[in-house]
């Protein structure tokens, strides 16, 4: 499958014009706080003291508000205005149109992304996912290399694609919802060369080895009745989806190559549930390091998780119960954000530090 094929280049080109018109330091600001959207107040602030082009710009993709269609004609012109509803860049919405997914700029890579739970215009229907810990990973790949073949799996948005210094990328999802969004994504980044695949995981890579191995995959315990949006659903503990990808690391992993997974999981004091399943599938012919990235009290992660269930349709009272039959099957006193690397070694399995604890 092309990465830049019909009504997504044509957005893409068109949004890069009127970037280019803007003022593209705009969309180069992280968001309050540090994570990759603006809260949609702030962005309206920052809009009402804009010239007219760039105002619209933050209004529809920074704020996520609706600007009449009329104005956008005026500002935009009528066929770049087409060209985005054609891509369903802009929807129709309350007031005129609307994007229904945020920009999210880092490292000067520009996204469509949809907002991660807390933020204002988070929905559970929309995908693809980014949120602070996107960021975090994107940060250790960012530049890395220079690889031959680079794989990225649940590829989302793309971002993770974008990063690594590789001469061939291969992006594969298995939602093809996101498919034309990650395809706009690398159009608007200028990186045609990034092949996307649909599929489940390694089944569209069958029998190909890859020099770097990337995923920021779904890792949330799903819910009562199984709520989640896919983006998220890791399983019933959260590490079915992680493990699955460290299982088949080994079969596509070129012979000087390394993978690095990212996931978040509970576990307790000694480390990440994780380690001990993962510790059951190793190949012996590979390494696997754990580099924790941080580690709290499980306190917070757990009302996170018993809110976001509720989110997706559960009762309060079906979401703790839940919790509880789970913690019965796992060690659920600390909660850590993680980072996988396997490389060709002896069957090795560590845990260390990604930096201070």
């Amino acid at each position: 499958m092309d990465a830049v094929v019909g009504m997504e280049s044509e957005a893409a080109l068109t949004l890069r014009r009127l970037a280019d018109a803007a003022n593209l330091a705009l969309l180069q600001r992280p968001g309050p706080g540090g994570g990759p959207f603006w809260d949609p107040l702030a962005a309206e602030h920052m809009a009402a003291g804009a010239p007219d082009l760039d105002a619209a710009i933050i209004r529809l993709f920074l704020g996520g508000s609706s600007v009449p269609r009329e104005r956008l004609a005026e500002l935009f012109g009528a066929a770049a205005v087409a060209a985005l509803e054609s891509a369903a860049v802009l929807q129709p919405a309350e007031g005129g149109l609307a994007s229904p997914l945020l920009l999210a700029s880092f490292l000067n890579q520009h996204v469509f992304a949809a907002p991660p739970p807390g933020h204002p215009r988070f929905s559970r229907d929309l995908a693809p996912y980014c949120g602070p810990e996107s960021l975090f990973y994107g940060r250790m790949l960012a530049k890395r290399g220079p690889y031959g073949r680079h794989l990225d799996l649940c590829t989302g948005t793309g971002l993770m694609a974008l990063l690594p210094d590789a001469e061939a990328t291969v992006a594969v999802d298995l939602d093809p919802s996101v498919i034309p969004v990650a395809r706009l994504n690398l159009a608007l980044n200028l990186r045609p060369d990034i092949e996307l695949r649909l599929g489940d995981l390694f089944s569209p890579v069958a029998g190909e080895r890859f020099d770097l191995i990337t995923a920021n995959p779904p890792f949330l315990p799903q819910g009562p009745g199984g709520e989640l949006p896919l983006c998220g659903a890791g399983g019933a503990t959260g590490g079915e989806m992680p493990l699955r990808i460290l299982a088949g690391v080994p079969d596509h992993l070129s012979p000087r190559g390394e993978a690095l997974i990212y996931c978040e999981g509970f576990g307790d004091a000694s480390g990440p549930a994780l380690a001990a399943s993962l510790a059951a599938i190793c190949s012996p012919a590979h390494d696997y390091t754990g580099w924790i990235g941080s580690v709290a009290g499980a306190d917070r992660a757990i009302f996170g998780l018993v809110a976001l269930w509720c989110a997706a349709g559960a009762s309060e009272t079906q979401a703790w119960a839940h919790w509880a039959n789970l913690a019965r099957t796992m060690p659920a006193s600390h909660y850590y954000s993680m980072v996988w690397q396997v490389r060709p070694g002896s069957g090795a399995l560590s845990i260390r530090p990604l930096g201070p604890r």
